[in-house]
């Protein structure tokens, strides 16, 4: 009897120890409102510039990040030896020509307010000349829902003209119904366009169909295009470019249609794709340059058997860096798109390293480059991991929080849920916060949420995001949901005194409680 009380009592210390009064207090105020925002304040000050890859403001940020890491006593986390991955990127700046003729009428397009271009060849110059314009609608095959929006056409060697976005729908089950699927998005258009053999792709903005600010999405196209050099992407469409709606009126006008006709049509069950009458000429030169950037990973190693597992959170550090604008003085800061993020990244990094309950499995912290440019510094980490995708139980990404008041609500979003379900209930219980799911909306811009290449990977995804979601009732012109999709992607998402950041605060805290969770059940 003496012996199982000896044995017993070693446990019961340890039980007591962890969730005496003082322990708990620890773990509910772990998230400190002064840490979130002194972190925020330097990653969005004009000092960086922006931090977009390949300059001085990139490079002060992840030198701020590592910093912040070493002092909350994480460790290096690549190779135990560093906290930075370099990536080797190629940037390629492009200055396009693109004209359209027909129905007797002549367009030489300006890029900006017409239209935004993308290059995918890395090459000095590009041309495409006299190529003719198929209107495909939505451009979308999709088997399961019975559409192929080519059916009847050729497109090869041709250039389809696509909208973004896909057929509205009320039904869950026809295109998730109110949310949007991959086929909603540019990236898909761009590949489906590739695979039917077109040399580019025209892809229409209409707001009433995609529901993203132009100036945003304008914003969303950098001044410098970057691919990975070890891995440069493999479209190798000639040009991408996002007409403005305007300009798509006029066109459709010029053949005697209606462009919102059209795009009604577009979504009937038996839409027919047409050859307009419409040809175009692209031409592109390209001023090329190669760099590093580096991602920005730090760990908690664990201390359990399950210590060779892990559990990710990432953020990325990326953001616009400075351009010509006509107002302001062109720093595209980037304080909710993704300063915010990183603030809650770095104080959960702090909190689990001091945390009275050590991890069982190693907690990663990864602050990505390149993410604005098509997620090349979360591609290029989960090619190299510091811990096998394999073993990486799941990936915590943070993306836009909103630093508002306190909401008691939390709109998720994320891949395999299913598998995270149990710990996102009791990590809510503790935090007394309502989970809700988030569907995906137009603050998703043209691309999928970042860190997107983890969840590709297979591993279970959880996007932290205030702007994930269609916008509600509540959500309307000046609220402070609102306020913050129509900030994103422009001079104006700059650090703002007033925040309160009581619901960065929240957020943090859930992923906190979330993330001792993950780390200590089987």
């Amino acid at each position: 009897m003496k012996r199982g009380i000896m044995i017993l009592v070693p446990w019961m210390a340890l039980f007591l120890r962890c969730t005496s009064p003082e322990t708990v207090g620890q773990l509910d105020a772990a998230i400190r409102v002064e840490g979130l925002r002194a972190h925020l304040q330097m990653l969005a000050d004009d000092l960086l510039e922006g931090r977009a890859p390949g300059t001085r403001g990139a490079d002060l940020a992840a030198r701020y990040i590592a910093s912040r890491f070493q002092e909350s006593g994480l460790r290096p986390g690549v190779g135990d030896s560093s906290y930075f991955q370099p990536v080797e990127l190629i940037g390629v700046t492009a200055q396009f020509n693109f004209r359209i003729r027909g129905a007797g009428r002549f367009w030489r397009l300006t890029q900006g307010p017409e239209f935004v271009g993308r290059t995918y060849r890395l090459e000095r110059f590009v041309s495409e000349r006299n190529r003719e314009i198929v209107y495909v609608g939505f451009g979308i095959t999709a088997p399961e829902f019975g559409r192929d929006d080519y059916s009847g056409v050729d497109v090869a060697g041709k250039v389809p003209l696509v909208l973004l976005g896909e057929p509205p729908s009320s039904d869950s089950s026809y295109f998730a119904g109110e949310a949007w699927t991959d086929y909603a998005f540019a990236d898909y258009k761009r590949r489906e366009a590739l695979r039917r053999g077109a040399v580019g792709v025209i892809l229409v903005h209409a707001p009433t169909l995609f529901a993203v600010d132009w100036e945003a999405l304008r914003g969303t196209a950098s001044a410098e295009q970057l691919f990975l050099k070890a891995d440069p992407d493999t479209s190798q469409l000639a040009f991408e470019c996002v007409l403005h709606h305007d300009v798509a009126r006029e066109l459709f006008a010029a053949l005697g249609q209606d462009f919102d006709e059209a795009a009604r049509l577009a979504a009937a069950p038996d839409f027919q794709a047409e050859v307009l009458p419409l040809r175009t000429s692209v031409s592109v030169t390209n001023e090329l340059r190669e760099f590093v950037a580096a991602n920005v990973v730090a760990k908690v190693p664990g201390d359990g058997p399950q210590r060779e597992e892990a559990v990710l959170l990432s953020a990325h550090y990326d953001h616009l860096g400075v351009r010509d604008v006509e107002h302001g003085d062109g720093i595209f800061n980037g304080a909710f798109d993704n300063a915010s993020g990183v603030a809650v990244l770095l104080e959960v990094a702090r909190a689990v390293a001091a945390s009275p309950l050590r991890p069982k499995r190693t907690v990663l912290f990864a602050a990505f480059t390149g993410e604005e440019a098509g997620h090349l510094g979360s591609t290029f980490y989960a090619q190299q991991p510091s811990v096998p995708l394999t073993r990486t139980v799941a990936n915590l990404n943070f993306d836009g929080v909103a630093p508002g008041d306190r909401s008691d609500e939390l709109r998720l979003a994320g891949i395999q849920l299913d598998k995270l379900a149990e710990p996102i209930r009791a990590a809510a219980r503790r935090t007394g916060v309502r989970v809700v799911p988030a569907a995906s909306g137009g603050a998703l811009f043209c691309q999928r949420p970042h860190a997107w290449p983890l969840a590709e990977a297979g591993v279970p995804s959880l996007f932290f995001t205030a702007a994930a979601s269609v916008p509600s009732e509540s959500d309307g012109a000046g609220s402070p949901r609102a306020d913050f999709r129509d900030r994103l992607h422009t001079v104006s998402d700059a650090y703002q005194p007033t925040w309160s950041l009581q619901a960065a605060t929240e957020t943090g805290q859930f992923a906190f409680r979330l993330v001792l969770r993950l780390t200590r059940q089987p």
